[in-house]
């Protein structure tokens, strides 16, 4: 099981490849840090509590990755099908 610990060396090292514009590395890290995270349960005591922001991370991931694909000259667009109406 992975510890906070773990998911703050991710953190750290996925704000630092993203400084040094080391994308993949980046993306690579964030990963880690949202996986270590899924197998982690808040916490709360007497006077604190901690809650994961587990949507941030992969909101993080997907940026990371719509930039790494425009550096790549990759354009990526969503498309909404929908019926024809008469």
């Amino acid at each position: 099981m992975a510890t906070v610990a773990n998911v703050n060396t991710y953190a750290d090292a996925a704000i630092a490849a993203v400084l040094a514009g080391d994308l993949a590395t980046a993306a690579t890290q964030a990963r880690a840090a949202q996986i270590a995270l899924a197998t982690l349960p808040d916490a709360r005591s007497d006077s604190e509590s901690l809650t994961w922001d587990r949507e941030s991370i992969a909101t993080l991931i997907k940026e990371i990755k719509t930039e790494q694909n425009s550096i790549q000259g990759i354009q990526t667009s969503k498309t909404h099908y929908a019926r024809a109406t008469d």
